[in-house]
């Protein structure tokens, strides 16, 4: 495997974006209480065009000669109401299931460190499922440690 690059995303990113995000929902399915809505890929695609319009958020396109090959979501938020720390949020993490364990998704976190470390912040959240134990392992191997646990239920579970 050839070093993998890592960038941010611009318009011309759009359809791969959208093809990696449709990656990631297939991966996570299993781990989904709440079924996806059926405008996702529009709402995704929004999400993107916003990210890129605003200084606070940014996507992370991973490339391994050229070929994407992962994606990340970055955007600025205080990770907890009652403080004025400013921390980088990421989500929509996603690393082609062939490049996993290459060094692909470990060169998206040192993305989003740059772009922490330029909006000031001093912490980077990783959003995971819960039960998706592979992730975990991976953001907990990069020094990650939980923090806040949000618990559902349905409504008239019994």
């Amino acid at each position: 495997m050839s070093e993998v690059a890592v960038r941010r995303a611009t318009r011309h990113d759009r359809r791969v974006a959208l093809e990696l995000w449709r990656a990631l929902e297939n991966a996570q399915r299993m781990f989904r209480m709440l079924p996806v809505a059926p405008d996702a890929d529009d709402r995704f695609l929004a999400s993107f065009d916003a990210a890129l319009e605003l200084g606070s958020q940014c996507f992370l396109i991973a490339l391994e000669a050229g070929t994407p090959v992962g994606m990340a979501h970055c955007k600025e938020g205080r990770p907890s109401k009652m403080s004025d720390v400013l921390g980088i949020e990421m989500g929509r993490v996603v690393v082609a299931e062939s490049h996993r364990g290459t060094g692909v998704g470990r060169a998206l976190f040192n993305g989003a460190q740059e772009f922490a470390r330029e909006r000031g912040a001093a912490v980077i959240a990783a959003r995971v499922w819960s039960t998706n134990e592979e992730a975990l392992r991976f953001w907990r191997g990069l020094g990650f440690d939980p923090f806040v646990e949000t618990l559902v239920r349905p409504v008239d579970a019994g």
